[in-house]
């Protein structure tokens, strides 16, 4: 046993230099925030956990989050997962290992009952309860404290005992020699010390591994085995026979498995918190993440300079963004030029510059000027968050033939201890008759073969095998600017793509367009103002997932000014209607101050759009500057069925002649032109009619129907706060040379995961073959 505490001490030297090199590098910017906690005009901040939980504890979903306890690997995971998905409501229930989180989708439509959720969860050896986890909850369970602080406690107290133990028996091997051929009272020593040693033994896995054999009893009760349970039952069968033994052969005469016992749990504890430490390393992007979400930050209201929690904002609220503060919701500039850093969301090294009319995502940083913002959407609802939420789900998506893997990983417990029991009963049953001693002499090796067997397995290395490298691929991708939705099965899809379809514009090209000239109606000349209003009160919603609705919010509130933020409040929407790919139109109303109100029918599109909905043409659409024949788009504002004005973006737009530029540029062939959701569809379809992986690649939310047709759909955000539907990899920076490093990504983990498989198969039958003893005859054994 020696070389189990020789490598016991190394794993300890290893152990504390990473303890060394854990240092904590966070700095500090914002010098604004009170370290009480309190806000500046006295009053106690009501939310220091950067966030409420959302209400998902309603009895009656089809979709429900639960919060689970207990799980320690992947064949947890598959365990909770069963266990949810045998209910005859639920169509399928997704587990995170990294955030203690199960999704839950019932079956078409069908309500789930929270209550009915938690009981399976609770039958099958696990604490559960309705509701997601709070940022502040997955950010402790991330950093993984209270496992590094109990297993720290354990390996300490372990070796402890240890020391005890190695010098109580050598301590009664040297007397036991001396004891025969010198007195009886060297032998009662040498008896004392046997029986102290088995003594010290029991004391130490009491103190201090007691949590081992607690979860190993507490998921027997409920029929399932993991890890623990494995090394529970070897160390008690081996303790157990040992005190057996004592009492009837004697303390000289009997078998001790003390040391060996003890010596066996400190390894295995030293690298369950080897393997504790790097899993909290892989999972330092997402700690960081969660961070900016669960830090109780401090914003400053505008005009009234009052500071209030971030948790505090909504919609429609005006701040004011001082250098080097964290932008706390997606919101967007209305006054101020500054440059922010926004490598954190997207990947990028180098910071942009930000001025009226652009959007801020949450979680960016402010660097140089002041900026007045107002708020589009609340901290719990903004991009950042529901970045958050993708990464931090993407490692419970499913591989393909991960469940074949799951129910082994589930069943190879149970395996081991059927073959612990049959294999060294076989070999006493075939073997050669025995007397009473003869038999009883036997059974230690019994139980000796039987506690190799034990703790030989690792059932574990085949439950982790793709969850480990999922999770590696994912925070690598983010940290490059790319996040993984889908996780797995995100994987599984890329390697398998022979086609890739560009969307055009915001792919290829910029997709940032800018208003080049502005013609008005005569009737709406020296009424500019509130033609403006108009179109960012129309805008305001749409310019989010749009580039051109951006680029016509973004002129309208340079036109406005600050002056925008009194008219924000004073304009009230009606009747919305938006139409991927053509226009948006609805009823506005303005405030005139007087408690009455005018409502106006406008429509911003192009000319087809604006002819559907009834508006008088003649203004604006004759003429070169109307036609395709110049570069950049002509865009619509029709008002209470007449054109008010017509606007001229310049940049791509999406006529043939663009089309054909960039297709000889880049020297892609062209499937269509000037294409409507519906054409991008047919494309996909056609492609895979054929047989081709097709994987999709738009940045508008007129892409969303062949984003989710296609086998993989990748988006461009283009720095969006809309997250478009369909796609399951998101490309944050806009960065279209990220490509390559994406399927360069994929290339090496799936290469990791075939071989991590293969490695834990290949490993458990050679270690199950050696104790065993299948391969005795060629010279071969293993021994506890």
């Amino acid at each position: 046993m020696a070389c189990c505490y020789i490598a016991a001490f190394c794993v300890g030297q290893l152990v504390k230099t990473c303890q060394f090199l854990d240092l904590d590098q966070t700095i500090q910017y914002n010098d604004e925030l009170d370290p009480t906690g309190s806000l500046h005009d006295g009053s106690q901040a009501t939310d220091q956990n950067g966030g409420s939980k959302p209400d998902n504890t309603r009895p009656n979903q089809t979709c429900a989050i639960l919060s689970i306890d207990g799980l320690t690997c992947s064949a947890c995971v598959q365990t909770v997962n069963q266990a949810l998905e045998g209910l005859e409501e639920v169509q399928e229930a997704r587990t995170s290992l990294q955030t203690h989180e199960a999704v839950v989708i019932g079956k078409n439509g069908e309500p789930l009952d929270a209550a009915r959720l938690v009981t399976a969860v609770g039958e099958a050896g696990y604490e559960g309860r309705p509701g997601p986890r709070t940022h502040g909850e997955v950010l402790e369970l991330l950093q993984l404290k209270e496992d590094i602080a109990l297993l720290r406690r354990s390996f300490s107290g372990l070796g402890r005992y240890g020391i005890v133990l190695q010098m109580l028996v050598s301590a009664s091997g040297i007397n036991g020699s001396l004891g025969h051929s010198q007195s009886s009272a060297a032998a009662l020593l040498t008896g004392t010390l046997r029986v102290a040693s088995a003594i010290v033994a029991v004391m130490g896995q009491y103190q201090h591994a007691r949590w081992m054999h607690t979860d190993c009893w507490r998921l027997l009760r409920k029929g399932s085995l993991n890890m623990n349970s494995l090394i529970s039952f070897s160390t008690l069968l081996g303790l157990g026979f040992t005190f057996l033994d004592m009492l009837i052969t004697g303390p000289l005469a009997s078998t001790s498995y003390a040391l060996t016992t003890s010596g066996l749990t400190l390894v295995v504890v030293a690298g369950r918190y080897l393997d504790i430490l790097s899993r909290r390393q892989a999972s330092k992007h997402l700690v960081k993440l969660y961070g900016a979400l669960s830090d109780p930050d401090y914003v400053q209201m505008h005009p009234r300079g009052k500071k209030v929690p971030s948790t505090f904002l909504r919609h429609g609220d005006t701040i004011s963004l001082t250098p080097f503060s964290v932008v706390p919701c997606d919101c967007y500039v209305v006054e101020g030029t500054s440059s922010v850093n926004q490598s954190l969301v997207t990947g990028e090294a180098l910071p942009v510059t930000k001025s009226s009319g652009d959007y801020l995502l949450a979680g960016t940083r402010n660097l140089n000027g002041v900026l007045i913002c107002v708020v589009h959407r609340e901290r719990q609802e903004s991009f950042y968050a529901q970045l958050v939420q993708s990464v931090s789900q993407a490692g419970a998506n499913k591989f393909k033939g991960q469940d074949t893997i799951g129910v082994v990983t589930r069943y190879f417990s149970m395996g081991v201890v059927v073959l612990a029991v049959l294999s060294p009963t076989l070999q006493l049953y075939y073997g050669p008759d025995l007397d009473l001693i003869e038999f009883y002499t036997a059974m230690s090796r019994f139980i000796e073969r039987a506690m190799t067997i034990l703790v030989s397995a690792c059932p574990c290395a085949l439950g982790l095998a793709v969850p480990s490298a999922v999770i590696a691929a994912v925070d690598a991708a983010h940290s490059k600017g790319m996040l993984l939705t889908k996780g797995a099965s995100t994987l599984q899809e890329l390697e398998r793509v022979e086609q890739i379809v560009f969307d055009k514009t915001g792919t290829l090209t910029k997709g940032t367009f800018e208003v080049e000239s502005v013609e008005l109606h005569p009737a709406w000349k020296g009424r500019e103002a509130k033609l403006w209003i108009l179109v960012c009160a129309l805008e305001e919603h749409e310019a989010k997932g749009h580039p051109v609705g951006l680029a016509l919010f973004k002129k309208g509130i340079q036109e406005l000014g600050p002056t925008w933020l009194n008219h924000s409040t004073q304009t009230k929407l009606s009747d919305i209607a938006s139409v991927p790919g053509q226009g948006v139109a609805g009823r506005i109303a303005i405030d005139t101050g007087q408690g009455s109100s005018s409502w106006h029918h406008v429509c911003i599109s192009g000319q087809a759009f604006l002819e559907k909905d009834g508006v008088a043409l003649g203004f604006g659409l004759k003429g070169p500057s109307s036609g395709e024949g110049r570069s950049g788009i002509a865009v619509q504002i029709g008002v209470d069925g007449i054109c008010a004005a017509t606007l001229r973006l310049q940049l791509t737009g999406d006529t043939s002649a663009e089309a054909s530029r960039v297709a000889l540029t880049l020297g892609v062939p062209i499937l269509a032109s000037r294409a409507s959701p519906s054409d991008k569809l047919r494309c996909i379809e056609s492609l895979q009619k054929s047989g081709t992986k097709v994987a999709m690649i738009g940045d508008g939310l007129n892409d969303a129907p062949s984003l989710a047709a296609a086998d993989v759909g990748i988006i461009m955000t283009c720095n969006s706060t809309a997250a478009t539907v369909g796609g399951s990899v998101m490309i944050l920076n806009s960065d279209i040379g990220c490509l390559p490093l994406l399927f360069d990504i994929v290339k090496q983990t799936m290469r990791q995961i075939r071989f991590n498989v293969t490695w834990a198969i290949c490993y458990n039958l050679m270690a199950l073959s050696l104790a065993t003893g299948l391969v005795t005859p060629l010279g071969f054994t293993l021994t506890p």
